[in-house]
């Protein structure tokens, strides 16, 4: 019965861990980069060591020192002594990784990121695992050499904001936007320079009747001789004038008058 017991609680340890491992999702490294890995598990979340590495060929983490001294740029390639197109190099020594060959496990606790395709010790490629230490306490980030493991396995630890997994940035929020403001219709604001029609026909008219009269006048008294009021021009339809115009209206006045008062004609009939 002990035996049957501890072989269940074997089993279930096992499959714990296979699972654990098997269930871990990909982080895959993005097109066009070297040091960014998105996660396939459809969160959205992403490592990116971009804001700790150096693009003038020079490392961002320059002699980290241990038995040997070590340099490591994590997204390009930098050139040392002995080291041509690295990410990490041991200096005068080895390249102990390539961009070639770039990897993050999810599966471990931290999670890791190995650069492998190093130089070859003893038939075997050398690499480099960095632990991914989160660490929103410090600027910048640290960089420690753990010790090498046999067959060219360097180990390191990495910490930095920078080594957190990220978060996607979220959508922008849908706001309505202000519709633009309402423009009154535009009214020409009259030029007060300006001199409208009806302005030019009346200085117009001002000018006729003034050569009217001034011409009038000189011609009736160079010509005929004429004195005082005789002088001015059609003297006598002017005087008479007024007189026409009462006429025309009181005519006018008759007529509405008489149409009003259901009369057709505007003459009185004729008595017998």
């Amino acid at each position: 019965m002990t035996s049957l017991v501890t072989g269940l609680v074997f089993l279930f340890a096992t499959w714990d861990v296979l699972v654990s491992v098997d269930g871990a999702a990909e982080c895959t490294i993005r097109h066009g980069s070297s040091c960014i890995c998105d996660m396939q598990d459809g969160s959205g979340d992403y490592y990116d060591l971009s804001a700790i590495s150096s693009n003038n060929g020079k490392p961002f983490f320059p002699n980290v020192m241990n038995r040997f001294n070590y340099s490591f740029n994590p997204c390009a390639p930098f050139d040392d002594s002995h080291c041509s197109r690295c990410a990490v190099c041991q200096i005068d020594h080895n390249v102990c990784g390539r961009f070639s060959s770039v990897t993050f496990d999810m599966s471990t606790t931290p999670h890791t990121v190995t650069y492998g395709n190093g130089d070859k010790l003893g038939g075997h490629e050398r690499l480099s695992i960095f632990k991914l230490i989160c660490d929103t306490g410090i600027q910048g980030a640290q960089l420690t050499m753990d010790g090498e493991k046999p067959g060219g396995h360097y180990q390191f630890t990495l910490k930095s904001p920078h080594a957190c997994l990220q978060k996607p940035s979220p959508p922008p929020s849908k706001t309505t936007q202000p519709l633009p403001p309402t423009t009154a219709p535009h009214h020409r604001t009259p030029n007060k320079n300006h001199i409208s029609l009806g302005t030019i026909l009346d200085i117009c008219a001002l000018f006729a009747l003034i050569g009217y009269i001034g011409i009038g006048v000189g011609f009736m008294a160079v010509r005929r001789g004429a004195r005082g009021r005789e002088a001015i021009p059609n003297y006598e339809f002017w005087i008479g004038f007024p007189g026409l115009i009462k006429d025309g209206f009181m005519f006018a006045f008759n007529k509405v008058r008489n149409l009003r008062g259901g009369s057709r004609s505007g003459y009185d009939a004729i008595q017998s």
